[in-house]
């Protein structure tokens, strides 16, 4: 919470001096299409999170691609759409978790989980330039998307087949923008706030075993949620 409140802080504070600048970056009925990216691999061997498991071998990434377009309203105020893709991996060798008490302890072992996820969302954004020619500048996103997805269980585990889910989400991204020509620009964002509702449903040998929903707020970086995009400006 304290690194997301000092993210925050220095978000606000360059908005405000975006904002006492006053250059305009993205003049209405300015279009643009491009794509947005997001790789993230994680490993146990260099996490410090897992100080309670011991000991641990996994590893796991998650891919996610993203077309979009976006239309200029008025100065510096657009909204657009976007489409996504979004795949993952684990791959869990072992792991025995303790909890420093012999009575809470469970082991695991050569888990493997494949998901793919498909969606859609709508965001709007709004633009602050932070240089007199308006090359550089922030970026304050806000967006609605839903998504359904599919995660593949080790078959050669019975019992654990597969699940599907529905995720619909609500999500605050602030981030930052540079024209590297006049018409392409590069940008970064990263959710720092989000808030949805997930359905879950588990099956085993093509019938339903269990399901869980959930709703749920985060306020943070998300590593999941730092994407890289380009755009093409016409």
């Amino acid at each position: 919470m304290r690194t997301a409140r000092i993210l925050l802080t220095a978000a606000a504070a360059l908005v405000l001096a975006a904002t006492a600048n006053a250059q305009v970056m993205v003049p209405k009925g300015d279009f643009s299409v491009g794509a947005q990216f997001a790789h993230l691999k994680l490993d146990s061997d260099n996490s410090e999170i897992m100080l309670l498991v011991n000991p641990v071998s996994a590893q796991g990434k998650i891919s996610q691609f993203s077309p979009f377009f976006e239309y200029a309203y008025k100065d510096d105020c657009t909204f657009g759409a976007r489409i996504q893709y979004f795949s993952g991996s684990a791959v869990l060798d072992n792991i025995t978790l303790d909890l420093l008490s012999e009575g809470l302890s469970f082991d695991l072992s050569d888990l493997n989980t494949h998901m793919k996820r498909f969606g859609a969302s709508v965001f709007h954004r709004n633009y602050f330039a932070l240089d007199p020619r308006s090359r550089v500048g922030i970026i304050a996103e806000e967006s609605l998307s839903f998504s359904e997805g599919r995660t593949e269980y080790d078959k050669t585990k019975p019992g654990m087949n597969y699940s599907t889910s529905n995720k619909l989400n609500f999500a605050f991204s602030p981030g930052m923008v540079f024209y590297v020509m006049n018409n392409v620009s590069v940008m970064l964002t990263i959710s720092m706030a989000n808030m949805s509702y997930n359905s879950v449903k588990c099956f085993t040998d093509g019938s339903q075993s269990g399901g869980r929903s959930k709703f749920a707020a985060r306020f943070g970086v998300d590593l999941t949620g730092i994407n890289f995009g380009v755009a093409f400006h016409f």
